[in-house]
C-alpha cells in the first residue's frame, strides 16, 4: 500500500498569521516540521497541502526549499484539499498531520501507521484523537483513502469542510475505527503553535534540546518538563 502523509499549512492563520514560517533557531518552523516527516520510516512520501491563493506562495516556495512535495487546492475546503492531494499523489494509505506541530515525533507517527497496517483487514481508520493521551501536537490520523471518499460524499456542512475528519468523529459508527492511546495519560499538554505564547513555549524547549543533525522525541519533551515544572506549565493547555 502507497502509504502518504499529508500535512496541511497555509500562510493565513487567524490567530498567528505566517507562523508555519515563523524562525525557530535556525530555519522556519516549517523545516522542522518538514525534517520530523521525512524521518518517519513507515510512509512513502510527505505532501505538504496548502490553499492556492497568492498569499500562500511564499510557503509554496519554501516547501521547494525544503525538497517536499507540494499539493494546492481549495483554502476553505480542506477535506476536497485532502482528498484530491491524496489522488494526485495515489495514496492508499493517507497519513494526516498539521504542520503547526513542530514538536511531532516520527516514532509516534511510525507507530501509528504500523498500528494501522497490522489492523487494515478490519480497520479504515486508526488516530490518537478519538481519545485524547497523547499532547496535542503528537496528533497523528491514519486512514484509507476511502475514508476521504466517504466523507467527501457526505460532509455538508461547512465545518466538515474546513476541517479534514469532523465528519468522522461526529459519526464514528459509520466507520471501522481504531485508537492509539499512550502510555500515560498527557492530554493536559498543547504542543501545537496556535498563538504567540505557545511559540514562546516551543522555542524555549529548542534552545534546551535541539542539536544540528539529531532529533529530540516526545519522550525527551517529557523529560524535560519533569525537570522543569515552570516550563512545563507554560506547555499546559490554557
Amino acid at each position: 500500500m502507497h502509504k502518504v502523509i499529508i500535512a496541511q499549512a497555509r500562510f493565513g492563520s487567524s490567530r498567528l498569521p505566517g507562523k508555519v514560517l515563523y524562525p525557530l533557531i535556525d530555519r522556519p518552523m516549517l523545516g522542522h516540521v518538514v525534517d520530523r516527516l521525512k524521518a518517519v520510516q513507515a510512509a512513502d512520501r510527505v505532501v505538504v497541502a496548502i490553499p492556492d491563493k497568492p498569499a500562500d506562495d511564499i510557503v509554496a516556495d519554501w516547501c521547494k526549499v525544503f525538497a517536499v512535495d507540494v499539493f494546492r487546492g481549495s483554502e476553505d475546503d480542506v477535506l476536497g484539499r485532502y482528498l484530491q492531494a491524496a489522488r494526485h499523489f495515489s495514496a492508499e494509505v493517507v497519513i494526516r498531520v498539521c504542520c503547526d506541530a513542530p514538536m511531532l515525533d516520527p516514532a509516534v507517527i511510525d507507530r501509528a501507521i504500523e498500528l494501522y497496517l497490522e489492523q487494515s483487514n478490519r480497520v479504515d481508520y486508526l488516530s490518537n484523537v478519538l481519545v485524547r493521551t497523547f499532547p496535542r501536537g503528537q496528533s497523528v490520523e491514519v486512514m484509507n483513502v476511502s475514508v476521504l471518499e466517504t466523507m467527501d460524499r457526505r460532509a455538508d456542512k461547512p465545518n466538515q469542510r474546513e476541517h479534514v475528519t469532523p465528519y468522522l468523529l461526529e459519526h464514528p459508527n459509520q466507520f471501522r475505527v481504531a485508537e492509539f492511546r499512550a502510555e500515560h495519560d498527557w492530554s493536559r499538554y498543547n504542543w501545537t503553535v496556535d498563538t504567540a505564547d505557545d511559540l514562546a513555549f516551543v522555542r524555549q524547549v529548542y534552545r534546551r534540546l535541539y542539536r544540528p543533525g539529531e532529533m529530540f522525541g516526545m519522550q525527551e519533551i517529557l523529560n524535560l518538563l519533569e525537570a522543569d515544572p515552570d516550563l512545563a506549565r507554560k506547555g499546559e493547555l490554557k
